[in-house]
């Protein structure tokens, strides 16, 4: 079947193996809690980098449906958020004990997990203009949420509580079962591991590719995104203000180290891990996201100028870039390049 990304949203996160492996079947999960799944989903993963490719029909489709049943069924949303909250809380308690014991665990509670915790972004995400008329129940479960990313934390914590095993280099790429048969002492397929690195999925297929295999699978329907010569942006400004200043494009965690104070933070969406560098920032832009997405709550936290929505600032802007956020218009302004 041909396949047009063109007609895909593309939402790339980092995220190691052992997390991703059980966020697979999580776009068809989430219909548990949304009500409406995906038909078709595809992952492609590069070294961290994961890309979510769904189709933007339904992703309007999804958010439309949510923002109809959160003026409804108020009551089966917040269910879904408590609900998650209670699976992070039995983990918490895990990951205060032995890490072999987290790892069996985490094998059959991660597909719950990722399940609710993308059904709840997209009822996030489909807010809209019915957030003030929602409960305060589940404004307050919405917060908590936005503030939080339980797989962040797991996923710091298991790099620390592991750093000293001999497999720690190979964690990242590593099945929960591997890191348990590790804490056994037991070998693990470093070739595989290697082989890893490049993956593709495809719903309907239903079938992992690795490697070349995966490489040449994406190749063959990867589209270049065209990006036109323009010298500005617009988004949604979150806070007031204006700031001008040197752009750092951030698109995983391998660039946190060279952030500098006072640079603007351009990336496709922030997570708790970002938190560090945003304090850091001067501004914060990103592709994706609404007023209620992590950048907007924590920019507003942090009194940073913030723009969110700009579809594609990091591939507008380089490093070095001197640009002008202005929040009250809504736009990113390119000054000189670098």
């Amino acid at each position: 079947m041909d396949i047009d990304l063109n007609d895909y949203d593309d939402a790339a996160r980092e995220i190691p193996f052992w997390l991703v492996e059980y966020l697979l079947p999580s776009y068809q999960d989430m219909g548990d809690y949304v009500g409406y799944a995906f038909s078709h989903t595809i992952i492609y993963r590069e070294g961290n980098i994961n890309h979510f490719f769904r189709p933007k029909a339904e992703v309007e489709k999804i958010l439309m449906q949510v923002q109809t049943g959160l003026q409804k069924h108020q009551e089966h949303y917040l269910a879904a958020f408590k609900q998650l909250t209670a699976v992070e809380a039995r983990l918490r308690d895990l990951m205060n004990g032995d890490c072999k014991k987290l790892f069996t665990e985490l094998q059959t509670a991660l597909r719950e997990y990722w399940g609710l915790y993308v059904g709840c972004a997209y009822i996030v995400h489909g807010l809209g203009d019915v957030f003030s008329s929602l409960d305060q129940d589940l404004k307050d479960a919405m917060a908590h949420y936005k503030r939080t990313a339980f797989w962040s934390d797991l996923w710091e914590h298991a790099q620390q509580a592991l750093q000293s095993e001999e497999f720690s280099s190979d964690l990242n790429g590593m099945t929960c079962q591997e890191i348990v048969s590790a804490l056994e002492k037991q070998d693990y397929d470093k070739e595989l591991l290697k082989e890893r690195l490049s993956v593709f999925y495809d719903t309907r297929e239903k079938k992992i590719l690795l490697g070349k295999e995966a490489r040449d699978r994406y190749e063959s329907i990867r589209v270049e995104l065209e990006v036109d010569a323009v010298d500005q942006l617009k988004g949604r400004g979150v806070t007031q203000g204006t700031v001008r200043g040197p752009v750092r494009v951030v698109l995983s965690s391998d660039s946190f180290a060279a952030f500098k104070e006072g640079e603007i933070l351009v990336a496709r969406m922030t997570s708790p891990y970002y938190t560090p560098i945003m304090k850091k920032a001067a501004a914060i832009v990103t592709d994706e996201g609404g007023m209620a997405s992590h950048a907007a709550i924590i920019a507003r936290e942090l009194a940073k100028v913030c723009l969110v929505g700009t579809e594609k600032a990091t591939r507008v802007f380089k490093d070095g870039d001197v640009v002008e956020v202005d929040a009250e218009k809504g736009i990113i302004k390119k000054v000189h390049s670098s």
